[in-house]
């Protein structure tokens, strides 16, 4: 919003009347941005970034360990390359959720972005040094990992604030699509990198530098797109983001009679079911006050437990399965004994799956509620690692095997989205930032602890690693069952469900007649939510010491 129109905004009345060419230019900037959060304008731009961002992902595994081999580093040092990728990603997810709540959108993708420019040069540069390049491609990487941790939250944090809690899901949807799309077609990238080789003076591109510098064209490919292509939705237009700043104090003296009767107000609608509550009670500031209680903890907790436990399994998937499938030397099992194309075959398949699993969760979103659907996630979990139990000692049947292993490719993409789409229900309309950035956080610790528990108790048996992920999404689902109810969504958004509702009722009928005494404000509690309310005294004063937080 420019200073201008800003202005006008804080002080709307000239000579006692409402400035009405403030409102009108208000609910025109309103309208605007409401058209751009259905726009594929931008969405197009948060799309390439992910797929670009798996393509630089994807494009490194396969020749990391040769290009480490280049300076002597050995498998120990493999093993941190891969940890520290994930560590930063885990403070990324953290430090971008404050710069996210702090700073605009914009500046937030900026500096996460050139941090991924930064550390794929520092990537590449390593093959300069052969005696101590090996650090600087530590240190890349761990660069890299604060650049996907950073721009996962950025973007689902800028979802979560700026489009219907009901088509969170389809866009969760549509990002995972272009995910998939990038992992599967970086390798290809890499493969075409593995026959480059040349040299410009001092420069030189051979098929392991060229990866990192293929990443930093793909970071300022990404840059040029959010400048150039990019249109921000500033915060006090974001349908998905309360306004937060304090309401002022009115010197209006108010009866205890009053001040009781508001709080009966507020405490019927926090004893009844938020899906069924009786809003109509409420003025627009009891509204406000609601939309501004925090998020319930206790399902913020249980939402990062099933976080957890779905990234968990997928850390498994993707460190156990290739040498379980490929054990010729019968280390494991008796009966999986195939060649490593058979490894490749599975994961293609995964890969697919997990897209298909995408384009599905688009058509089936409306079926169920959320949580229904985190717990259906959960329980093919369960199914999936159940069925990779060796019940015979060494004995995995491959058919079981193949079952099992397709059951949890689907599993992690759906409980991932789902979660996400349920989380951002939870957290209402506050600023999702620090929020979101903690959930990816969770996910990035499982990147980090998984592969090193997995591997250490497939050394003793793949019944104990895959039982206990199966045992792990048994918990899941009984915490989700006993905690269910602290699962619904925020008040805010089932408040913003009634005033849609209301809206629509409203519709073709003559629009209410406004009244002078009324007093003007900005506050703005829906897109479509008339800007006139009546005068009444403020919630911070109304509920000044009462500890409504408590009840809820």
């Amino acid at each position: 919003m420019n200073d201008s129109i800003q202005n006008e905004l804080e002080t709307p009345f000239l000579n006692g009347k409402v400035n009405s060419t403030t409102v009108e230019r208000d609910l025109q900037l309103v309208k605007m941005y409401k058209e751009l959060e259905h726009s594929y304008s931008w969405k197009i731009i948060f799309y390439m970034n992910v797929f670009l961002a798996c393509v630089s992902f994807s494009i490194v595994l396969p020749s990391l360990w040769p290009y480490l081999q280049r300076f002597g580093a050995d498998e120990n040092f493999l093993a941190m390359v891969l940890a520290i990728y994930s560590i930063g990603e885990f403070l990324g997810s953290i430090i971008w959720g404050y710069v996210h709540n702090a700073s605009s959108m914009k500046f937030s993708l900026y500096t996460c972005i050139g941090a991924g420019f930064v550390g794929s040069l520092l990537y590449s540069f390593g093959g300069y040094f052969i005696g101590w390049g090996k650090w600087l491609v530590f240190l890349g990487r761990f660069i890299q990992g604060l650049w996907t941790g950073g721009q996962q939250t950025i973007e689902q944090a800028y979802i979560t604030e700026c489009i219907d809690k009901d088509e969170n899901l389809n866009m969760i949807a549509d990002l995972g699509a272009s995910a998939v799309l990038g992992f599967i077609l970086g390798p290809v990238i890499g493969l075409i990198c593995g026959f480059i080789n040349f040299r410009v003076g001092s420069f030189y591109v051979d098929e392991h530098t060229s990866n990192g510098y293929f990443q930093a064209i793909f970071t300022i490919i990404m840059f040029l797109g959010t400048i150039f292509l990019f249109t921000e939705i500033p915060r006090e237009y974001r349908r998905g983001l309360q306004d937060e700043e304090e309401d002022e104090e009115d010197d209006e003296d108010v009866s205890v009679d009053e001040e009781e009767e508001y709080d009966e107000d507020i405490a019927k609608i926090l004893h009844q079911d938020p899906e069924e509550a009786t809003y109509h009670i409420l003025d627009d500031q009891q509204k406000s006050f609601l939309s501004k209680l925090k998020p319930n903890q206790t399902g913020v907790v249980v939402c990062l437990l099933i976080f957890l436990i779905h990234f968990n399994g997928f850390a498994v998937q993707e460190t156990v399965m290739t040498p379980i499938s490929t054990d010729v030397v019968h280390k494991y099992t008796n009966t999986l004994d195939y060649p490593e194309s058979f490894a490749y075959i599975l994961f293609a398949c995964s890969g697919f799956l997990s897209l298909l699993t995408f384009l599905a969760l688009k058509k089936i979103n409306t079926w169920t509620s959320d949580k229904n659907f985190v717990l259906i996630s959960s329980i093919m979990g369960l199914v999936g690692y159940f069925l990779l139990l060796d019940f015979s000692p060494g004995i995995i049947e491959p058919a079981r095997f193949v079952i099992g292993f397709c059951i949890i490719s689907v599993t992690f993409p759906l409980g991932r989205g789902v979660t996400l789409s349920l989380f951002s229900k939870l957290i209402g309309k506050h600023k999702a930032g620090v929020y979101m950035g903690y959930m990816l956080a969770v996910g990035a610790i499982s990147r980090i602890i998984g592969p090193f528990w997995s591997v250490q108790s497939l050394n003793v048996s793949p019944s104990l690693t895959f039982g206990v992920s199966a045992f792990l999404f048994l918990i899941n689902i009984i915490v989700q069952l006993i905690y269910s109810d602290s699962l619904s969504a925020h008040w805010s958004y089932y408040i913003e469900q009634y005033e849609e509702r209301e809206e629509a009722e409203r519709e073709g009928k003559d629009a209410p007649k406004v009244d002078r005494k009324d007093s003007y404000s900005p506050y703005n509690p829906s897109p479509g939510a008339q800007y006139l309310f009546p005068n009444k005294r403020s919630t911070k004063s109304k509920f000044k010491g009462k500890n409504i937080n408590g009840m809820v």
